[in-house]
Parts: C-alpha cells; sequence; structure tokens
C-alpha cells in the first residue's frame, strides 16, 4: 500500500491517501489511487455534498468498505457508507469540530497500534 495526499477542497481519506474531491477529477484521482483493501472515511457536514455522495458510490462500487462523519441528519451519505459516525447536530461548526476530534482519536489509535494497522479487520 502506498501513501501520499492529493489536494483539492473538501477532506476524504482513502486508504492512506488524503484525497479532497470538489469536482469530477478529485473523485478520478480518488478511482486510480485505491488499492485492494483500501476503505474511505468520508467527512460531511450536512451529509448532502455531492462530491462525497459520489466519492462514496464510487468506493462502493470499487468494492472498499466505507465509513462517514457526518452532522445534521445524515443526509444521503447515512444510507450510502457501511458504517457511520452520525452526531445529530444542526450546526455545521460543531459538526465540523466532532469530525475533527473523531480524526484526532483516530491517528492516535494508529500511532498507537501500528501492527494492527495491516490486520486490521474493517
Amino acid at each position: 500500500m502506498t501513501s501520499g495526499v492529493l489536494n483539492l477542497d473538501k477532506k476524504l481519506i482513502a486508504g492512506n491517501y488524503i484525497v479532497t474531491a470538489t469536482d469530477e477529477n478529485g473523485i478520478i484521482q480518488l478511482g486510480t489511487q485505491v488499492e485492494p483493501g483500501d476503505i474511505l472515511i468520508a467527512l460531511s457536514g450536512s451529509g448532502n455534498s455531492l462530491n462525497i455522495i459520489k466519492a462514496l458510490e464510487m468506493a462502493k462500487n470499487m468494492g472498499l468498505a466505507t465509513f462517514a462523519i457526518l452532522g445534521y441528519s445524515g443526509g444521503r451519505c447515512m444510507a450510502l457508507a457501511d458504517s457511520v459516525i452520525h452526531v445529530a447536530v444542526n450546526d455545521m461548526q460543531i459538526a465540523e469540530d466532532t469530525q475533527l476530534i473523531v480524526g484526532h482519536m483516530l491517528m492516535q489509535w494508529l500511532r498507537e497500534n501500528p501492527a494492527n494497522m495491516d490486520s486490521a479487520k474493517l
């Protein structure tokens, strides 16, 4: 598995790639960068960002496990992701703050459990 960073606008994590997708180009980059066993973690405050919805759909079509961290009602992403962390709050700032907290917790766990990264069952 390789790692790298592709930057555009809204955050998506695909396997070891942090991919931001604002348009079709970002989603195409996602499609060319993933490998078997990679996962996609989608972050959307509303759950209705079209680029995030398209990325989740593409990841599912590619057989990736999909996860989402969502606010508000969870939007369309709620039904698309395999596993969801949903914070039912109607405030974008709090929804985004929650995504940061979960991201920090995930990174801390990965740092403390490096041997589990390759063998984790998602």
